[in-house]
């Protein structure tokens, strides 16, 4: 059985909580209509996206009623922390779950 380690419902822009993350964790995010983006910080202040694409932009993720992203994220380093950021939204909530 996985044990979330961190929920979010996003109903408009903003940032989840931050949680400490060593090790591998299942991302979920789904629902609703908006871009949300995994965020990770070494110092529990300045957050930058996990990743970026090919083209350097930030990965982020659209959910709508017939999508999600389903994925892993692996931290080797202790003491960082991680967390979603909703930056546009459209309707609905959109769910964002990470877990172990």
């Amino acid at each position: 059985m996985s044990v979330a380690l961190l929920t979010h419902e996003f109903t408009a822009t903003g940032q989840s909580a931050a949680v400490a993350l060593h090790g591998k964790a299942n991302v979920l995010i789904q629902g609703g209509v908006g871009t949300v983006e995994l965020q990770k910080s070494f110092d529990g202040v300045n957050f930058f996206p996990v990743s970026k694409n090919s083209n350097g932009d930030v990965a982020s993720y659209s959910p709508n009623s017939d999508t999600a992203f389903n994925g892993t994220v692996e931290e080797p380093e202790t003491g960082v922390v991680y967390r979603f950021s909703c930056t546009a939204y459209t309707s609905g909530t959109i769910a964002c779950r990470m877990s172990r």
